[in-house]
């Protein structure tokens, strides 16, 4: 099992770039999925394994009365964010982020 914790992501934007929880675990998921097994599908078993804590009330948990529009700038972040973080274990077999 893998689980990715977002606490500390800064509070929800007062602004419409926001990310609801669901929009964060679909960008964990596909970076996990192009850095583990990107020749396949990708599927909703991949969530299985997958646990994502994603803090209410953040520009990746958006609550109400947050307007949410420009999520995939927040998914862009946090597929490059989880990359980075997989760059070690994986060593030769990580993949770049889209910002270096």
């Amino acid at each position: 099992r893998l689980e990715v914790d977002l606490g500390g992501s800064s509070p929800q934007a007062r602004t419409s770039l926001n990310a609801t929880a669901l929009d964060a675990q679909t960008a964990v998921a596909l970076a996990v999925k192009l850095a583990l097994d990107p020749h396949t599908p990708f599927t909703s078993g991949l969530y299985r394994d997958i646990d994502v804590v994603v803090p209410a009330g953040s520009i990746v948990g958006a609550a109400p009365p947050a307007a949410v529009m420009f999520y995939f700038e927040v998914q862009s972040a946090l597929v490059n964010a989880v990359l980075r973080a997989l760059a070690a274990p994986l060593g030769p077999r990580a993949l770049a982020g889209a910002y270096g």
